[in-house]
């Protein structure tokens, strides 16, 4: 009898381990979560500066500010206490952002608004693009600055060598992709967010999200990178599709890009190891509106444009 009860017991134990009890290699780990609310009003980007986090705000009644709302503005947030660095009266639609040393570069339309974050009370350096370019977002390696504009899919660079004489620049185009969203730029290497084409006379079964990288910073040629269709086929899942990504930032480490998806349902933010090119959600929340991330102090600043906030999630 105690014999019996000894292998009962043994394999009762054996059991809890393989079916009851998780494994660690296995376990899905949710990031610690926190938000930052203090006078954020449509949101679209976050970026590190200075032990801190710039954040710009459109400040308007609606998520599409109105000609006549001149109320965009950018909130610094450091050591958990927030203030507004530059207020209402110059910005219009700031989107994208980009930090060298103290200097801000701000997409704001179809103008480009470049701020010395040592004197952000001072009247702002304007270079005005074009019609119908309408700036997106903004990235920079060493001394070149790339600006996208999503709504005729165009990149341009600008020599900011010189950023405090930046207005005499001229920006030149430097690549063409249709829908270009977000970049992400690291040796060498530059990621871009763009949907594939889209509309009536295209095959939905063939949509896809797209992640595309330029290897030659001098020769660019974007290649597709990473991609997903954005139907699967059933009818449960194509209830939530993700609609399109957005925003890109790459890891410390250069290994791993955290890209912001937008979902029917929920919004999502996922990564992907760069050299397996294997994708893994870490987030997920139902309502979630994440644009232009970035990654500071060991977490992600994800501004959550419709809800007024901004997530951060710790990794």
């Amino acid at each position: 009898m105690k014999k019996f009860l000894t292998s009962f017991f043994t394999f009762f134990l054996f059991i809890v381990c393989c079916f009851i009890l998780p494994f660690p290699s296995h376990a899905a780990v949710t990031p610690d979560t926190s938000e930052i609310r203090e006078g954020i009003r449509f949101s679209e980007c976050v970026r590190p500066y200075n032990g801190g986090v710039l954040i710009t705000n459109y400040g308007s009644r609606h998520k599409m500010p109105g000609i006549d709302e001149i109320k965009g503005y950018i909130l610094y947030r450091k050591n958990g206490e927030t203030k507004t660095l530059i207020p209402p009266g110059v910005l219009h639609y700031p989107s994208g952002m980009a930090v060298k040393d103290d200097y801000l570069f701000v997409c704001d339309g179809d103008h480009l608004r470049v701020y010395n974050l040592q004197q952000p009370e001072k009247v702002p350096q304007t270079i005005t693009f074009p019609k119908p370019y309408w700036l997106k977002a903004a990235a920079i390696d060493g001394n070149t600055l790339y600006v996208s504009s999503d709504n005729v899919g165009q990149i341009f660079t600008l020599d900011i060598t010189h950023p405090e004489n930046i207005s005499r620049v001229q920006p030149k185009k430097w690549l063409e992709l249709q829908g270009v969203k977000c970049m992400a730029v690291g040796d060498g290497v530059m990621y871009i967010t763009a949907p594939s084409e889209n509309g009536p006379d295209v095959d939905e079964t063939k949509v896809e999200n797209i992640i595309f990288c330029v290897r030659d910073l001098k020769h660019p040629k974007a290649e597709k990178f990473f991609s997903r269709k954005v139907y699967s086929g059933d009818p449960v899942a194509d209830k939530n599709i993700s609609v399109y990504y957005e925003g890109i930032a790459l890891s410390e480490d250069n290994y791993a890009l955290y890209v912001t998806d937008h979902r029917v349902k929920t919004g999502a933010i996922f990564v992907i190891d760069i050299g397996t090119r294997e994708m893994r959600v870490i987030y997920e929340e139902e309502g979630l509106d994440p644009s232009d991330l970035a990654l500071a102090e060991k977490a992600l600043f994800i501004p959550d444009m419709k809800n007024h906030r901004v997530l951060k999630l710790e990794l």
